[in-house]
């Protein structure tokens, strides 16, 4: 049994008031192993009294640690997985694509060679209204493991911010322009890698006869330290080429303008992109482009990191009601509701 699950059996057989027989700033790596258990086991009680005695210490680095990883820990495993049929069509979905896509190829253990271990997580998605839409298998790298100048090299890729896309918002209302989204598929399998990186043959997919043998990636795979720089690399690279100019102040905001003055604003954000403009046939020929080279879809818009976008034909609305209740959600709030507020009346007379 590891240091880990000790600590997290002893702590769970106690009462969340017993929770401070412990050192929390000594032990930190322990707390979120052992949030990791009780999100698994669906303690979210003991969560939140947990979360309550270390706000009452004002451990605030800590505290966002702990929500953190309390949302982006995995709720489903491996083995819980495999005995449901939704979750294997998912991955059976998530391995044709990436085959598809040319992103590795087996070959032979090489000594000296460090092969990278691989995991599966997986993800309801859901639309504004909060409905499961599809259920997502993602394989991704533990790039945890990786080693700096050994198979890993840059990392830094630059993102959007959100006062950023306000802007641009903005910018819409100001001029009733039109505003599209755009998605990319297998976003960071599109990066191309210029380190020699090696990584364990998945679990359930391993090729029969040659399961000694590893996979050496040609693409990016998730969770890699270098993915998103690789995929910032490719679409950077496209678009200087194809005669746009990048903000220097923003670097993931591309504008073209041609020689009559028709304009196109892309601005990039992980697998998304939005771009806003004059002039119609620029958007469309521009969609093709995009659905040709990084085989991206066209969603339109109404929901973009956690803004919800309504567009009409003169005026644009903009709200963040689905990120909110996920704030509430998150921590064990009630939506609030109009507060009883009793007033003495004086009489007059």
């Amino acid at each position: 049994m590891t240091r880990a699950k000790r600590w997290s059996l002893l702590v769970m057989s106690k009462s969340p008031k017993d929770i401070n027989f412990i050192t929390p700033i000594k032990e930190r790596w322990w707390l979120v192993e052992m949030l990791s258990l009780m999100k698994r086991r669906k303690d979210i009680k003991i969560i939140n009294n947990l979360l309550l005695h270390i706000r009452k210490h004002q451990w605030a680095q800590l505290l966002l640690l702990l929500y953190y990883h309390l949302a982006t820990c995995d709720s489903i495993v491996f083995e819980e997985a495999m005995k449901d049929e939704k979750w294997r069509i998912a991955m059976d979905e998530e391995i044709t694509s990436i085959e598809k896509n040319d992103t590795w190829k087996l070959v032979r253990w090489l000594r000296g060679k460090k092969s990278i271990g691989v995991k599966w997580i997986y993800k309801e998605k859901k639309n504004v209204k909060g409905e499961v839409e599809r259920y997502k298998g993602r394989l991704v790298a533990k790039g945890y493991s990786q080693k700096h100048k050994i198979n890993y090299d840059e990392v830094f890729a630059p993102d959007a911010k959100l006062k950023t896309i306000r802007l641009i918002i903005v910018i819409v209302a100001q001029h009733r322009w039109r505003i599209y989204q755009m998605n990319v598929k297998l976003t960071f399998l599109k990066g191309f890698l210029e380190e020699e990186v090696y990584i364990e043959q998945p679990m359930r997919y391993k090729v029969k006869g040659h399961e000694d043998k590893v996979l050496k990636l040609n693409k990016a795979l998730y969770r890699l330290k270098q993915a998103q720089m690789a995929w910032y690399s490719r679409t950077d690279g496209y678009f200087l080429k194809n005669g746009f100019v990048k903000c220097p102040y923003e670097h993931v905001i591309y504008v073209k303008i041609k020689e009559n003055g028709d304009t196109l604003i892309v601005c990039l954000y992980m697998d998304d992109l939005i771009f806003i403009g004059t002039n119609p046939k620029m958007f469309r020929d521009f969609k093709q482009t995009m659905i040709k080279e990084f085989d991206m879809t066209d969603i339109g818009i109404s929901y973009y990191l956690g803004i919800e976008i309504k567009k009409g034909d003169d005026e644009i609305f903009v709200n963040q009601e689905k990120f909110a209740m996920e704030v509430v959600t998150l921590s064990n709030y009630n939506v609030m509701k109009s507060p009883n507020i009793s007033l003495q009346m004086s009489s007059i007379g």
